[in-house]
């Protein structure tokens, strides 16, 4: 099958972002995106399912640790918990977040590569024959196309992008 230079080197922005560790691309989307990390924060805060809630301990705690000072909504949502107005809510049903880190890097990496090589991130149009990120994250990671655009369209969400 024959593919353009342009769509080889969209893959291997793919492949190459896709081998990063995890935690540090979260901890760099963190430092290069703070006002969309600190909205998603701000969100979670208003009703956090039992994962949201403990994420948000956590992060509370280590600003706390390190001596910063922590956004107002944070400083609130930490204050009502060690006062006992707030309980972390119980599990019911299966974890959403599971593939958490999975779904989380391939909608890092089809953003990636989508801006770094042009390329439109996803299509409602499966008849429009242009070239999606979605696609070649897809190829390079291993995942099928609608598990790609799936945890694209959760992590916009998520990170409130539309």
């Amino acid at each position: 099958m024959y593919e353009s230079k342009e769509t080889m080197a969209a893959v291997e922005v793919a492949k190459r972002c896709w081998t990063l560790d995890t935690g540090k691309t979260l901890r760099e989307f963190m430092n290069e995106k703070p006002e969309v990390f600190l909205k998603a924060l701000e969100r979670t805060a208003i009703n956090p399912d039992a994962n949201g809630f403990d994420a948000l301990v956590l992060i509370a705690g280590t600003f706390l640790s390190l001596d910063e000072r922590l956004p107002e909504f944070l400083a609130s949502f930490a204050a009502d918990v060690l006062l006992g107005k707030r309980k972390r809510p119980t599990k019911r049903g299966p974890n959403k977040y599971g593939n958490f880190q999975r779904d989380f890097k391939l909608w890092l990496v089809t953003d990636v590569v989508a801006e770094e090589c042009g390329l439109q991130r996803y299509s409602r149009n499966e008849l429009s024959g242009k070239t999606m990120a979605a696609e070649i994250v897809s190829r390079a990671a291993g995942y099928k196309l609608d598990v790609v655009i799936a945890a694209y369209k959760k992590f916009n969400s998520i990170m409130g992008v539309k």
